[in-house]
């Protein structure tokens, strides 16, 4: 994030950030697959402007806005791990902001986050795949899919084929 996009990174954009993005699972199988959640949905996103080999922090996880004036600590209760059903050839909506977020210690010593907006450019999300709601709760696993995608998206959707890649 920020900095100069290296060319073959770059995508063309009338407008400017936030550029928001729906993301769309799609079960293009015909067996129930399952997405893992806890807090958020489990994805990763990584941008081609630093070769794809950084996790952009997608959420603010537990923190208070390093920027608020009244500081202070919030209490947060641990996350249920569940696992979302994608029905054969059905999808499930996603919505990122698409925002990134860096963090730090604020002034009463608790966490605290910074939201910054995600420069456009190509990306790449990664979702990881389970065969049961059972496998999401033991964190079996069955593969992943990375997708690239330009950022902004036309009409900021970014359909992701659930599929395994061969």
């Amino acid at each position: 994030t920020g900095g100069t996009v290296p060319p073959e990174c770059a995508v063309p954009t009338p407008t400017s950030p936030p550029y928001a993005m729906t993301f769309q699972f799609h079960n293009p199988s015909d067996q129930t697959l399952f997405l893992r959640e806890e807090c958020w949905l489990d994805f990763s996103i990584t941008a081609c402007a630093d070769g794809y080999t950084e996790q952009l922090e997608l959420w603010p996880a537990c923190s208070v806005d390093c920027a608020d004036p009244n500081g202070g600590c919030i209490a947060c209760e641990q996350c249920l791990t569940v696992g979302i059903p994608v029905e054969p050839y059905q999808s499930v909506e996603y919505s990122w902001p698409g925002l990134t977020y860096t963090f730090g210690t604020n002034a009463d010593g608790c966490r605290c986050h910074d939201d910054h907006e995600e420069a456009a450019g190509l990306h790449r999300i990664t979702v990881p795949v389970f065969l049961s709601a059972e496998a999401v709760e033991l964190g079996d696993m069955a593969y992943e899919v990375p997708i690239d995608f330009p950022m902004p998206a036309h009409q900021g959707l970014v359909v992701v084929p659930l599929a395994m890649l061969m």
